[in-house]
């Protein structure tokens, strides 16, 4: 896949996220389905730690995420969200298309991977927590279908 295909496609991909975190209920926040499961603040704020962290590493080789701290209400998990998108948009404009393609990259505690492979990787990552904050908000009760999940 080419950058400026990853890119179209981390949009459409964060797109659908961010809406979907946007309707976690304020007061479900805390929300566990069980006790060795990420609540809904843990896993929304997982969303923001894993991008920063793949892209700091793929890019920098620094697989530290940009804050640790946990986001304590839906709006600033959003707000940050989108801080952190802007700057994984903006790390990838400036990420040369060779280095994309071809760059080796050392996840820890993994093999060393090409960088296109590591970024789609992130996705598929995003997606699937998306997926299980999906379940979480459907047992909750709210009015989701399968578009909220896949369209942006």
């Amino acid at each position: 896949m080419t950058k400026s295909g990853f890119l179209e496609y981390l949009k459409f991909v964060r797109t659908a996220t961010r809406r979907l975190v946007a309707m976690i209920p304020e007061d479900q926040f805390n929300f566990r389905p069980q006790d060795n499961m990420f609540s809904i603040k843990e896993l929304a704020n997982h969303f923001i730690f894993a991008e920063s962290m793949t892209r700091n590493g793929i890019v920098s080789d620094d697989w530290n995420p940009d804050t640790e701290e946990q986001m304590e209400t839906v709006d600033a998990v959003v707000k940050l969200l989108d801080q952190t998108y802007a700057r994984t948009l903006k790390a990838m404009k400036e990420f040369p298309e060779g280095k994309f393609l071809n760059k080796d990259v050392n996840p820890p505690g993994q093999p060393a991977i090409k960088a296109e492979v590591a970024f789609m990787g992130l996705i598929l990552h995003e997606v699937h927590h998306r997926t299980q904050l999906f379940l979480y908000l459907k047992t909750l009760g709210l009015p989701l279908d399968s578009s909220t999940l896949f369209m942006p």
